[in-house]
């Protein structure tokens, strides 16, 4: 058996420290949810008593606006449309998209994290 998943770093690039201070200062339950990514208490459950060690796989998401507001308003943490604070938070997003964008695009680092188990 094998979960994969991406990772997000908080930290390690201007955008990838700039998107998380974004995410703290408009997300509606940010903080509650992103608590909630890596449960090590799930992955037991998941893997029988203990979970795997992590294959990280670094890579770049590249987004350009359109990607950066959609990724925004699909993520449930943040102000929907019909929020009083949606237009602000999206007037927000396109001053980073444009302090941090090159050519058009932004380039978000992840990691692929692979975990893996033999089954029986």
């Amino acid at each position: 058996m094998a979960i994969i998943w991406n990772r997000r770093p908080k930290t390690g690039s201007a955008f990838a420290e700039a998107y998380e201070a974004f995410l703290q200062a408009w997300g509606i339950d940010y903080g509650q949810v992103s608590e909630r990514y890596e449960d090590p208490a799930a992955l037991a459950r998941v893997f029988e008593g203990g979970a795997p060690e992590p294959v990280l796989v670094p890579h770049v998401h590249r987004q350009d606006r359109s990607g950066l507001q959609a990724r925004l308003r699909s993520s449930s943490y943040m102000p929907g449309r019909e929020h009083l604070r949606h237009a602000a938070m999206m007037a927000a997003a396109d001053a980073m998209f444009d302090a941090h964008a090159v050519g058009g695009w932004i380039e978000a680092p992840r990691h692929r994290d692979l975990r893996g188990a033999a089954t029986r």
